[in-house]
């Protein structure tokens, strides 16, 4: 059976039915080599083998497939459910970071534990209060596990009309869009600007976005899908009433990524515009006390890649602490955070961030140089990095340090022209024309590509600055 390039990881279950017309054939086959001889020994000792061939494939694969340790998962769907505060909506992007909070509401597992945050900033009207009673009443019968107020919304199966009911139905989600009105929802374009209403007796909690016409975030796909704009109502109807958040795990943030505010796993949707938003007192309350990391260090349990990537995502909490603690001057404290978010990053690429920030801020540029060299310089798309990670930060934070560090881009990618292309938009944004034509005569020799069109742009851009 071919798979389809589509498939995110392995998937046994697609062979069960091979697996089985195998194991009858190979049943038939034991049979027919037995009667083949008359002789009593050779018959013993076939069936001796063939009984130690299936034992020897449970030996090998044990490991592999013993669950009797692990907690990755059921931990998983516990730290994204005690994250969140009192009767929260939580949105979550696929199978990962959903079916887990589901088992964890749905199934008494005596190895979970709970934790409820009392809602903040919320004033529930008299509709969603009875919406929210009515469904916790059906979500106490059916379900034995924990966080039963919560309400689970998969945006993968936002795009179908049934699940959109059953959300506003049998989980208290207000979805003010009439029911004849639900099965002919499309993907379209939005040319109105967002409103984001508070409730009626705190009004100022409301917002107004200006959003794309389109999902930019993905590409030749000019409308917003109808999970999207499912989203965008959800938002706009349940906002100030109860307390929503997205999983960190979501593939885009439906244009909110400057209205979130990160607490670890989830980010809340708060009212104030602003990037990279963090509640630091809860993000640390979670992560060092809330939540639970079981089974991670455990050698016994068995970890494929794709169990591998989802622990990651705990990593990245940590090192939001961390460059909190950096950028509050508390180097230390960033240190000791940046080592607990190495438990679960495996490789130090993935904090190039961090480093960039920590080594800058204190001055150890000898430091961020020896790093760039030992994991940026080698990596593939080291470029790429080195472009959005240390420029970018030198742009943003230390523009007298952009020269240095351009050239040490050509030095070490000597085949990107993408360096000179910001050579020279440094020189016309900082007016340092000669000093850019020095680097560019001085790492000429050493690149891979002429530059020479660069450098008649440079002398033409300084003499139009000489003449006005």
């Amino acid at each position: 059976m071919n798979l389809s390039n589509a498939e995110v990881r392995d998937r046994d279950y697609f062979f069960v039915v091979a697996y089985n017309m195998w194991a009858i054939w190979m049943g038939m086959g034991a049979l027919a080599l037995v009667t083949l001889w008359n002789s009593k020994p050779v018959r013993v000792a076939l069936l001796l083998i063939m009984c130690l061939l299936p034992v020897s494939n449970l030996i090998s694969q044990y490991k592999i497939h013993d669950r009797s340790q692990e907690f990755i998962a059921l931990d998983y769907g516990l730290n994204f459910l005690n994250s969140v505060e009192e009767n929260a909506i939580i949105f979550t992007n696929g199978d990962n970071d959903t079916f887990p909070l589901w088992y964890a509401q749905a199934v008494k597992d005596p190895y979970a534990k709970e934790n409820i945050y009392p809602a903040r900033d919320v004033y529930p009207t008299q509709e969603s209060k009875t919406a929210i009673a009515k469904a916790n009443n059906y979500k106490n019968k059916c379900l034995k596990g924990i966080r039963k107020d919560v309400s689970v919304a998969n945006l993968s199966l936002l795009n179908t009309p049934w699940y959109i009911r059953q959300l506003r139905d049998q989980e208290g989600i207000l979805f003010n869009i009439p029911d004849d009105q639900l099965d002919d929802l499309y993907p379209q374009k939005v040319k109105e600007p967002l409103v984001i209403p508070g409730p009626p007796n705190h009004p100022e909690m409301g917002f107004t976005m200006t959003i794309p016409e389109s999902a930019e975030w993905r590409e030749n796909e000019p409308f917003y899908r109808i999970s999207d704009l499912a989203v965008m109502q959800i938002v706009k109807d349940n906002y100030g009433k109860r307390p929503i958040y997205f999983a960190v795990t979501c593939e885009s943030y439906i244009n909110f990524n400057d209205y979130i505010r990160n607490e670890g796993m989830v980010g809340r949707i708060v009212s104030t515009p602003k990037e990279g938003q963090i509640d630091p007192e809860r993000l640390l309350h979670n992560i060092d006390v809330v939540y639970n990391y079981r089974s991670i260090d455990n050698k016994k349990v068995y970890k494929d890649e794709n169990m591998k990537r989802l622990v990651m995502n705990y990593g990245s909490g940590f090192v939001r602490a961390a460059n909190y603690f950096v950028d509050n001057g508390n180097y230390p404290k960033a240190l000791e955070y940046i080592n607990k978010a190495k438990k679960f990053v495996d490789d130090e690429l993935k904090l190039t961030e961090f480093y960039t920030n920590y080594y800058s801020k204190t001055g150890q540029w000898n430091k961020l140089d020896e790093f760039i060299d030992q994991h940026i310089a080698q990596h593939p798309e080291g470029w790429k990095i080195y472009l959005s990670y240390i420029i970018a930060h030198l742009v943003d934070n230390y523009p007298d340090k952009i020269l240095t560090y351009l050239k040490k881009g050509f030095l070490l990618f000597p085949e990107q022209e993408y360096f000179a292309q910001l050579a020279v938009g440094y020189a016309q944004e900082y007016k340092e024309f000669d000093a850019v034509q020095k680097l560019l005569n001085e790492v000429r020799p050493k690149l891979q590509y002429d530059i020479s069109g660069y450098q008649s742009d440079l002398e033409e851009l300084s003499k139009q600055k000489m003449s006005e």
